[in-house]
C-alpha cells in the first residue's frame, strides 16, 4: 500500500504511547451537569425534569443543531457565565438523579429505505457536529448544492496532533460503527467512494478496518495509509494526500467534489441513524504528566473537566497548564468545573518540564517557519504585519488562509508568537471587516 502525505508540515514527538493500548473505558459522573448554550436557545424550565437524549436547547437559526440531555435529572438553573470559550453565554445545569433513564429513541428502520433528506434530518435532529474541534453541524456538510458533484467523501483518521488516541481506540474498538457509518454516507451520495484516511502509526487500525470492508461494498470503500506528519488530519492536507487535489484559496472541500468527516462523526452518524440515539456522549484521550493513569474516555457531555481529572488520578499540584484538545491547536482552560462539550478531543494536563517559557527573541530569517507552513504562507512576514496593524496588507499576503496548526511557533528557533499575532490579526479583521 503506497504511503501518502502533503507537502510542507512537521515532524514532531507523538507522545500517545500512554494511551494508545488502553480500551475506552465509560465513564459516568455523579456530578451536576453543565450544557453551554454557545448556539442554542434553551427549550426546558428550571424545575422541569429531562431525560437522557431529551432536547433541552434549539438552534437559534436553521444552520444550527439542537442539543440534548445527557442525563437524566431536573434543571436546576439557566446562568449566564463563562466556560472555556472565553465569553459570557447561557447555560443549562442538570442536577444528575444518577439514574440515567433514556427517553425513546426513534430510529427511521433500514436507512437504504430512506431519502437523502430523511437522513440528514435524522443528523440534523440528533445534534451532530464535527468531533475533531471544529464543531461544524455535519447536516451542513452533507448538504452539498448538488450531491452528484461530490466523488469523494474522506474519513479523517490521521489523528496528527500529539497524545491523542480516542479516534485510533475508535477505529480498533468500533470498526463496525465506522465501516457501517461509510455505507450510509455511500447511500446518501451513490456516484462517491469512501476514502479512510489513517496513519501509518496506527498499522492495527487499518488491519482492522480492512477485516471489516465487505466484497458487498464492491471496493467502495478504501483505507488509504498516510505518512505519519503534522498537520496531516487537516482537511485540505488530506485531500491533497489522498487525491492530490488542491482546495483553492476562499474555497471548500466541496468545489472540489470532497466531504471530510472525522471517525467520531461517522460513528455518531451510525448511531443516529441505526438506533436514533442523539450526540450526547464522546471519547476523549486523557493524559499528559499531570495525570498518573491515563485514559481514554467515553465521557457523557457536560461531564466536567475536574471529574474527568480526578477520576484519572490527576496530580494537581504538579499541573501547570490543562488544555482542551491537542497541544497545537488545543485551547487552555482556566476554570476546571466547565463542562466536556462535543469538540473536546482530549484533556492534557501538563507539567513545567513539559512547557516551555523562554522569552521570544527578534526573528533570524531562517525561513524555517516559511518552510513547514502547509498553506505556503509566510508566517514571519503575517507575524509582523499583525504587530503593525497593517490589517489590509495582512489579507493580502492570505492570512485569512492559515488554518493555525501551530507548525510555525513550535519550530521557530526565536520563538517567536506567530500563531498568536496572525490569530490576533484575524480575529480584528473579522470583526471589522477590513
Amino acid at each position: 500500500m503506497k504511503k501518502l502525505t502533503f507537502r510542507s508540515g512537521i515532524h514532531i514527538p507523538n507522545n500517545k504511547v500512554r494511551t494508545y493500548s488502553k480500551k475506552i473505558e465509560v465513564f459516568n459522573s455523579d456530578k451536576d451537569f453543565v450544557f453551554p448554550m454557545k448556539s442554542t436557545v434553551p427549550c426546558v424550565e428550571i424545575g422541569e425534569r429531562v431525560l437522557v437524549g431529551q432536547r433541552i436547547a434549539e438552534p437559534i437559526d436553521n444552520k444550527g443543531v439542537p442539543a440534548h440531555s445527557s442525563i437524566s435529572g431536573i434543571v436546576k438553573a439557566i446562568e449566564r457565565k463563562d466556560v472555556f470559550f472565553g465569553e459570557l453565554i447561557e447555560n443549562i445545569v442538570i442536577k444528575n438523579d444518577n439514574k440515567f433513564e433514556t427517553v425513546n429513541y426513534n430510529s427511521s428502520g433500514n436507512y437504504k429505505s430512506l431519502l437523502a433528506q430523511e437522513i440528514i434530518g435524522d443528523i440534523k435532529n440528533a445534534g451532530i457536529v464535527g468531533l475533531g474541534g471544529a464543531a461544524f453541524p455535519t447536516f451542513l456538510k452533507l448538504s452539498p448544492p448538488n450531491i452528484n458533484a461530490i466523488d469523494a467523501i474522506i474519513i479523517n483518521g490521521a489523528e496528527c496532533e500529539p497524545y491523542l488516541t480516542c479516534d485510533y481506540r475508535l477505529m480498533v474498538e468500533n470498526t463496525h460503527e465506522i465501516i457501517e457509518g461509510a455505507r450510509i454516507l455511500l447511500h446518501l451520495f451513490p456516484y462517491a467512494k469512501v476514502y479512510i484516511g489513517v496513519e501509518d502509526d496506527k498499522m492495527e487500525a487499518i488491519t482492522q478496518l480492512e477485516k471489516m470492508i465487505s466484497p458487498s461494498d464492491g471496493g467502495k470503500i478504501i483505507i488509504k495509509k498516510l505518512i505519519t506528519k503534522y498537520p496531516q488530519g487537516y482537511e485540505k492536507n488530506l485531500i491533497y494526500s489522498i487525491l492530490e487535489r488542491e482546495v483553492p484559496v476562499g474555497k471548500l472541500p466541496l468545489d472540489v467534489g470532497c466531504i471530510v468527516q472525522n471517525v467520531g462523526t461517522i460513528v455518531a452518524i451510525c448511531r443516529a441513524i441505526t438506533t436514533g440515539e442523539a450526540l450526547i456522549r464522546r471519547v476523549v484521550t486523557v493524559s499528559g504528566a499531570g495525570v498518573r493513569a491515563p485514559k481514554n474516555l467515553e465521557v457523557r457531555l457536560g461531564t466536567s473537566f475536574r471529574e474527568v481529572l480526578k477520576y484519572c488520578d490527576w496530580n494537581e499540584d504538579d499541573t501547570i497548564k490543562i488544555i482542551a484538545g491537542g497541544p497545537m491547536m488545543g485551547s487552555a482552560i482556566i476554570d476546571i468545573d466547565a463542562p466536556i462539550t462535543k469538540g473536546v478531543s482530549g484533556v492534557l494536563c501538563f507539567t513545567k518540564d513539559a512547557v516551555s517559557f523562554s522569552l521570544q527573541s527578534n526573528c533570524i530569517r531562517c525561513s524555517k517557519c516559511v518552510n513547514a507552513c502547509p498553506m505556503y504562507l509566510l508566517p514571519n512576514m503575517l507575524n509582523q504585519l499583525s504587530i503593525r496593524n497593517k490589517y489590509a496588507d495582512f489579507k493580502n499576503y492570505n492570512g485569512m488562509s492559515c488554518m493555525e496548526c501551530g507548525s510555525c511557533t513550535y519550530i521557530c528557533p526565536s520563538k517567536r508568537h506567530l500563531v498568536q499575532t496572525i490569530r490576533k490579526a484575524k480575529f480584528v479583521i473579522g470583526q471589522t471587516r477590513v
